[in-house]
């Protein structure tokens, strides 16, 4: 039972960094304006929407729903509302909390062409 709600809770973190990674990608295309605060909205909305909480807010008074790290930043990066320069790599890490259990992924994409 175990590794069924574990897998449950990763698939609710992938599912939102699939979206995450689309709703990037759709904004670079269009040459929309995009700020790392966006993407937090973003994966808040998608994480809930299935049900469950993102695990990083509050954890060790972590403001915000995902972490998102720009360029040089390495990991664990706080959205701030910076927008995004087009070529910016942008790595996103969404952590979800259901049932029990947490669920971590993690993807490196770029806004833009690099």
């Amino acid at each position: 039972m175990l590794d069924i709600e574990l897998r449950k809770a990763a698939k609710v973190a992938s599912t939102a960094l699939e979206a995450t990674k689309d709703f990037i990608l759709k904004n670079a295309e269009e040459k929309s304006p995009l700020r790392e605060e966006d993407i937090d909205r973003f994966v808040f909305d998608s994480i809930v929407d299935q049900g469950a909480y993102p695990t990083p807010i509050g954890f060790m008074y972590f403001p915000k729903s995902v972490c998102v790290s720009v360029n040089e930043c390495i990991v664990h990066g706080v959205p701030t509302t910076r927008p995004l320069d087009f070529g910016d790599k942008i790595n996103i890490d969404i952590t979800a909390f259901i049932d029990g259990h947490h669920g971590d992924n993690n993807l490196t994409v770029f806004y833009g062409k690099p």
